[in-house]
């Protein structure tokens, strides 16, 4: 997910990190699909990833129950997006 020119991710031996949007390595870049602003987005965002931290480590990764699909969506409803 992209917010205020970084964009953040969740990776196995690496946990949450943020880099340069549309840069991953081994990635695909697709799209980009706008879902709006967020207001105080510095403020917010760290808010939101203090919490998401323990439960997205670098060791808390799993293909099927905990991955990078499931850490961008809790943000979306952390922030009221639907």
């Amino acid at each position: 997910m992209e917010i205020a020119g970084n964009e953040y991710t969740y990776a196995g031996g690496a946990g949450i990190f943020a880099m340069s949007p549309k840069v991953a390595p081994g990635a695909v870049f697709r799209e980009s699909i706008r879902l709006g602003n967020l207001v105080d987005a510095p403020g917010a965002l760290r808010r939101a990833l203090d919490i998401l931290r323990p439960d997205f480590g670098p060791d808390d990764y799993s293909l099927v129950k905990n991955n990078c699909n499931h850490f961008v969506r809790i943000p979306f409803f952390y922030f009221g997006v639907q």
